[in-house]
């Protein structure tokens, strides 16, 4: 493991969450998104690290990979990120949030 203590081990986990899951198998992205949320919850030590996933919720999808990097290093965990990777997949795949689809479209 790269980096040291509780914390940066619970980023390591949190960052190597899809793999450690179980849930490569899984098509459905609601189903494994559940699973993978279920996964980091039962593993998580430390209250900074919960918070730190509260906190990262309520992130834009465009910047959630960035900001998790972030908080992995700030935590001491220095290594691949691959939870980062995927919600970066997952943001290209579903577009820009709905609000900003909203506000683009043409008033009536």
């Amino acid at each position: 493991m790269v980096g040291c203590g509780r914390l940066a081990r619970d980023f390591e986990d949190i960052c190597h969450a899809e793999e450690r899951a179980g849930v490569g198998a899984v098509s459905d992205p609601a189903e494994k998104a559940h699973r993978i949320a279920t996964w980091i919850a039962g593993r998580l030590r430390t209250k900074d690290a919960k918070r730190s996933m509260g906190a990262l919720a309520a992130v834009p999808c465009e910047a959630k990979a960035g900001i998790l990097r972030e908080m992995a290093r700030e935590a001491g965990y220095h290594g691949p990120c691959p939870m980062a990777d995927y919600s970066d997949r997952q943001c290209a795949r579903t577009g820009p949030p709905r609000a900003a689809a909203r506000d683009a479209a043409p008033a009536r």
